[in-house]
């Protein structure tokens, strides 16, 4: 009758479709627990967008990858092993989407009968909260920024961390925005060198949306597709054993060849890419170089945002390439 069931969920096409990210977890299964993962994920999909659907099964087949790797069972999931995921992802993946991937794990387990009660791990992730709150309290500004640039060498992985943190600093973009940019959208406005990253809903304006790079940014993002002999795609692609690949990087990739190259040069402090966005937004405002243009690169949509996310100065009116021509960053073009 088990078997029966599970056959009936893999033949409906819907579920196939909605749930082939977890197929080959899902395989692993015994029937009658593949059948009940598959009714929660059911339950799942009647109450969150396909967005977060997709997120669940993306976090989950993490799980099911690290529990591979260390020969233990991913559902029902061993607390010592959860425990372990959780201690191998500080300071690679961000603090809430180990949280949100925990919350996740403990209802499948509870949708099995299995609750996970753990003490030691609710400790463990207030402590990553509480962590968390730290972090983005240390902005990362245009001095670290320079003295992580400055520190490191012209490897792929170097040049890589390089490049992103500029860019990251100088767009103000989100992560995520910024690692589904590609070569075939940048423009190079002529002549002043500068580099425009469009977003990638297609913005109409091109002079007011997007972000703006420097010549002297610009350079550095010309070093890192020198590289790795980038011509087209992602600007930022997952990159293997040195090789840039053509698949999308995630948030979660970035983040760890960063922290990994950070670690290798025994830089100081943590450095998130919340904080490089934050850190240039705060310049912004000690420069006085616009309210409006920091809203409108920041990705803010009214003035109390910009406000929460760091109150202080007054008379702002400018942008990010006047921030770099009051740092005298702004630079020559040179080869690109």
């Amino acid at each position: 009758k088990s078997k029966k069931i599970s056959d009936d969920y893999w033949r409906s096409p819907v579920v196939t479709d909605e749930y082939r990210i977890l197929s080959g977890p899902l395989s692993t299964l015994p029937c009658d627990v593949n059948a009940k993962v598959l009714q929660w994920l059911d339950q799942k999909s009647r109450r969150v967008s396909d967005k977060s659907l997709k997120a669940i099964q993306s976090d989950l087949a993490l799980l099911f990858d690290f529990c591979q790797q260390e020969e233990e069972c991913w559902v029902p999931t061993p607390m010592a092993a959860l425990r372990r995921y959780v201690k191998r992802n500080e300071g690679i993946r961000s603090n809430g989407s180990i949280q949100r991937l925990v919350g996740y794990v403990r209802e499948v387990n509870r949708a099995l009968g299995e609750p996970m009660r753990d003490p030691v791990l609710d400790q463990e992730l207030r402590d990553l909260a509480a962590s968390g709150k730290e972090s983005r309290r240390s902005l990362v500004g245009i001095e670290q920024i320079q003295e992580i640039s400055d520190a490191l060498g012209n490897g792929v992985y170097e040049n890589y961390t390089r490049a992103l943190l500029w860019v990251l600093y100088d767009s103000q973009f989100r992560i995520s925005r910024l690692l589904n940019v590609r070569l075939e959208d940048l423009k190079v406005i002529r002549p002043s060198g500068v580099v425009w990253l469009p977003t990638p809903d297609a913005p109409v304006r091109w002079e007011e949306d997007g972000g703006f790079l420097p010549p002297s940014t610009a350079c550095h993002l010309r070093d890192w597709f020198g590289t790795v002999e980038i011509t087209k795609g992602y600007i930022f692609p997952r990159v293997r054993r040195g090789n840039a690949t053509g698949l999308a990087a995630t948030p979660a990739h970035a983040r760890r060849i960063v922290t990994t190259v950070l670690q290798s040069v025994e830089f100081s402090g943590s450095v998130s890419f919340g904080a490089v966005r934050q850190g240039a937004i705060s310049d912004l405002f000690d420069a006085e170089v616009g309210l409006a243009k920091v809203m409108k690169s920041g990705g803010y949509g009214c003035y109390a945002s910009v406000k929460k996310a760091l109150a202080g100065s007054e008379k702002l009116d400018g942008s990010s390439l006047a921030l770099a021509e009051h740092q005298g960053r702004l630079g020559e073009p040179d080869g690109y």
